[in-house]
């Protein structure tokens, strides 16, 4: 399985040739030359970092068959544009060609007082786990953890205890369009000097970068 990681929370990850997309928002340019092998979209909220609707439609009209997995908020902005979309409620899991999708609705995490809105969790294979704007955790082990470390909504202190409940054997640091390089490099040390379990590898893509696993 190979992942690249594209602008701020952006994931193309490819199995036996069929490619899966997850969360290609505003801060995401998509590669020139977008694959016809997608088989599914996942967009995990509504917020505009994750939902972009032109580079949805850039994907969908590469891959007209590809499913789009989404929340019931954006499901419904879809399907009044004619773009048909999945909408997860509660715990879900899905096929989409080769890939096996395991869902959790959850609240996005709390900006100020209350969750602004219903995100999606989701796993993929036992292989990664993406969480979104949450810090939902999971039983059982996966290779990849893509862990959020920007927002408005984001605490390191509660990243460093997210990582740790993760057993997961890659940390990829993502959702990081809001901060500089250098805030990006402070918050990242911090959860870095923290990790419970030796031997865990932190690998930092910059965009269009992949690795393998």
């Amino acid at each position: 399985m190979k992942v690249t990681k594209y602008g701020h929370a952006c994931l193309f990850v490819e199995k036996n040739d069929q490619t899966l997309v997850i969360d290609p928002g505003c801060f995401t340019k998509l590669p020139k030359s977008i694959p016809n092998n997608v088989v599914a979209v996942i967009i995990t909220e509504e917020h505009a970092d994750h939902y972009d609707l032109p580079n949805l439609e850039l994907l969908l009209e590469v891959n007209p068959e590809a499913i789009v997995y989404t929340t019931s908020v954006v499901s419904n902005i879809l399907k009044a544009i004619n773009i048909s979309a999945v909408a997860i409620e509660g715990r879900s899991t899905k096929n989409a060609g080769d890939f096996t999708l395991h869902f959790s609705e959850t609240p996005h995490a709390v900006v100020h007082k209350t969750s602004p809105c219903q995100s999606l969790s989701v796993q993929v294979d036992d292989s990664i786990y993406y969480p979104s704007d949450s810090y939902q955790t999971i039983t059982g082990k996966v290779s990849l953890l893509a862990l959020p470390v920007s927002g408005p909504w984001y605490k390191v202190t509660e990243s460093i205890d997210f990582v740790n409940s993760i057993d997961s054997r890659k940390i990829l640091p993502t959702h990081n369009a809001l901060n500089s390089p250098v805030g990006n490099m402070v918050a990242q040390n911090h959860i870095k000097a923290h990790l419970e379990e030796n031997g865990r590898e932190w690998v930092d893509l910059k965009d269009g970068e992949s690795l393998e696993l």
